[in-house]
């Protein structure tokens, strides 16, 4: 009876994720399905063939999403020994550096490189302008420095993880030293370096605010050929067939990222024998002698690709008066709405969708803290890994097929976004709540408290903080939510990454200065929220002992 019980319970905490699941992914896919196989009333056939179209957006996908990688790579490798292996003053400071922008929105990172290297930005005289057939570079740049924290995290923790033994004896061997060192080094840290590549090639496949701020139309990858059809030509079907497309290669690549890393933590097992047994991880140590020179080099690479650019988008805050930018904030200007109203819509958007979020992962907590909803947890990854705009796409095309049309509503607006932000919210919530110890619901059930009770007064309380920081990380990915929003978001209601997209692919003067300012206002709000979700995890992760 009891296991009927708690198979009741679980059930019914994990009803709200299967919900927003269901609605805001798996039907969705399901409807690009259907509108791929059998086409949409009130599409429009685009004048070019979907083959001619699929087979060139999927050749400037791999040459864009192989140069990012390969750029990401040459830049974060020596960026990740550094983190990893030594010790020195900032170097939290460094970490965090490099982690701030794979928090903020696609379309904020966009404006960042514009603001530096666009045709007003301290460096536009030198850089290819937007758009161009040079503007690869542009999406290179911004990229490497959007997805360095990729590297540094998977490529650093196994840099962390070899014992100092192995460096110290690959650095003294003489002759032959750096031979002799790739053959002891390279071995232990080649898997995590396919990982993260993988990893990043999928990322930059699908990173549709920067293709369309920087690359505009030549440059155009199958994500942008998406919304490009969906949302420009209403070429519905011929849009659903590439989402599919682009959905099947992200499987593909993520199979192989799998492969890749279990091959390579299984194939060696003498490797990792020996790695384990010299007594764990001995920790970072000071540079010594000519290692301040690659400390120096690599904090010169952070700087360019991580600093730079988000520095030139902060000076455009200060280079418009209180004046002028509250004429914005109220009246907007020549062809652009107000800002206060969509900065108002957007926030509220992120409040709901938080609020949807932290009931969904609290479910999820709650049923893992019984042993459940380990195939939930999988699942629950799926917005991850599929594109954005394919999301946005199917909500529009289920409205079309389904009963219910939810085209420009608000309702389609927190489903996207929900459905996008539900991971950031379980990834911190369901380790909160597991953490809590056992033994204190147990004590409150010798006391007499019900399951609920034990719940209630006891487990939420204990991981509030943690509950909270999840639920301003959520808030934080609505806000800056583009890729699906998008398709769902009303022209004349934006939300401010949808207005900063509309604004920055004009390529107008007076659109592109405004553009940047809102984008530097939406990195902003996004920043403080990441800030606030960090600071209320990492006070969960200091709470009760065990």
């Amino acid at each position: 009876m009891t296991s009927v019980r708690r198979s009741v319970r679980s059930a019914a905490a994990l009803a709200p994720t299967w919900t927003l699941i269901t609605l805001g992914v798996l039907v969705p896919l399901a409807a690009l399905m259907w509108g791929a196989r059998t086409g949409i009333a009130g599409s429009v056939d685009s004048s070019v063939s979907i083959g001619a179209r699929l087979a060139r957006t999927g050749r400037v996908t791999l040459i864009q999403a192989g140069a990012s990688t390969v750029a990401t790579l040459v830049v974060g490798l020596p960026v990740a020994w550094v983190l990893a292996r030594f010790r020195f003053f900032g170097r939290g400071l460094i970490r965090a550096l490099v982690a701030a922008p794979f928090v903020l929105p696609s379309v904020v990172v966009g404006a960042a490189v514009l603001a530096l290297a666009g045709p007003s930005g301290p460096f536009g005289s030198f850089a290819p302008q937007p758009g161009s057939a040079g503007s690869l570079a542009l999406v290179v740049f911004a990229h490497v420095g959007y997805e360095l924290i990729v590297v540094v995290v998977i490529v650093g923790a196994r840099l962390e993880s070899m014992p100092s033994t192995h460096v110290e004896a690959a650095r003294t061997m003489g002759a032959g030293s750096w031979r002799r060192g790739a053959s002891i080094v390279v071995p232990q840290v080649l898997p995590a370096v396919a990982g993260a590549g993988a990893l990043v090639f999928l990322l930059t496949s699908g990173s549709l605010g920067v293709v369309l701020v920087l690359g505009g139309p030549r440059w155009g990858t199958l994500d942008s050929e998406v919304w490009y059809l969906g949302t420009q030509l209403l070429d519905l079907k011929g849009a659903a067939v590439l989402a599919l497309v682009q959905a099947a290669a992200v499987v593909v690549v993520g199979l192989v990222a799998a492969v890749v890393r279990r091959g390579g933590q299984s194939g060696r097992p003498g490797v990792h024998a020996v790695e384990w047994s010299g007594g764990g991880t001995t920790g970072a140590r000071a540079p010594r002698g000519g290692e301040w020179a690659l400390v120096i080099a690599a904090l010169g690479l952070v700087a360019v690709f991580s600093v730079a650019p988000f520095v030139a988008l902060a000076t455009r805050l200060g280079s418009v008066s209180a004046q002028g930018f509250g004429r914005l904030w109220t009246d907007g200007g020549r062809g652009i709405p107000p800002l206060g109203p969509a900065a108002g819509r957007s926030l509220a958007y992120a409040v709901v969708v938080a609020l949807v979020c932290t009931a969904a992962a609290l479910g999820v907590g709650l049923a893992a803290r019984e042993g459940r909803g380990s195939r939930t947890q999988g699942v629950i990854a799926l917005p991850v890994g599929v594109s954005a705009a394919a999301v946005g796409l199917g909500v529009v095309l289920m409205s079309l097929i389904g009963p219910v049309d939810l085209r420009g509503s608000v309702a389609a607006v927190v489903l996207v976004q929900a459905a996008m932000a539900l991971p950031f919210a379980v990834g911190v919530i369901v380790p909160v709540l597991t953490a809590v110890p056992k033994r204190l619901e147990e004590a409150a059930a010798t006391l007499g408290a019900g399951v609920s009770q034990q719940r209630r007064r006891v487990v939420v309380p204990l991981a509030a903080a943690g509950i909270a920081g999840g639920a301003a990380l959520a808030a934080a990915a609505a806000l800056g939510e583009f890729g699906a929003s998008t398709f769902v978001v009303r022209g004349d209601a934006p939300t401010l990454p949808t207005l900063v997209g509309r604004l920055l692919s004009r390529q107008a003067p007076e659109a592109v200065a405004t553009g940047t300012l809102v984008a530097a206002v939406l990195g902003l709000l996004c920043g403080l929220l990441v800030v606030l979700a960090q600071s209320l995890a990492r006070r969960a992760h200091e709470g009760p002992e065990p």
